[in-house]
């Protein structure tokens, strides 16, 4: 995992590749089962199409993931300005993409559609992006600060 994080030419395919045959990583968060690149049908638009959708079937949970190289960007994820201290675009690019995904679930048929493939009838899962690393943050207090203010996804990095 190391040589992938360092390699500056990875790409997000080869992180999605790594998970995808290490899908006990998401195990941190108790999912059982990982599901990748699930398309999620739209009928006036394209598919959505998730990075992972996680689930627990036996605990009824559920999380899309998203993941984002932040080092593409070439910007920080935190934005320090006088006075007050947030996250950059790229984080709420992100929230942005995950709250689309999420809003998917609010229709009852198309719920319906996806529990044959996931086990499970979801509604409004968790969301969870994996971008930058935790060095980026200035200390822990700052970190949890910072996702204190996006309480509606996880932020892990």
């Amino acid at each position: 995992m190391d040589a992938l994080i360092n390699n500056v030419k990875a790409k997000e395919d080869d992180f999605q590749r790594f998970f995808e045959r290490h899908p006990h990583f998401f195990r941190k968060w108790d999912f059982r089962e990982v599901y990748s690149h699930v398309y999620l049908t739209r009928e006036d638009d394209g598919p959505l199409v998730p990075d992972f959708i996680l689930t627990n079937v036996a605990a009824q949970d559920a999380a899309i993931v998203d993941l984002k190289l932040a080092a593409r960007l070439r910007k920080p994820l935190v934005r320090r300005q006088p006075n007050r201290v947030r996250f950059a675009d790229a984080i709420m690019e992100a929230r942005a993409q995950l709250l689309e995904y999420r809003d998917w679930f609010d229709a009852p048929d198309n719920r319906k559609r996806l529990k044959d493939r996931v086990g499970m009838e979801i509604y409004r899962p968790r969301l969870m992006t994996i971008i930058g690393r935790a060095s980026e943050f200035a200390d822990g207090l700052e970190r949890q600060r910072l996702r204190d203010q996006l309480k509606d996804i996880e932020i892990d990095a």
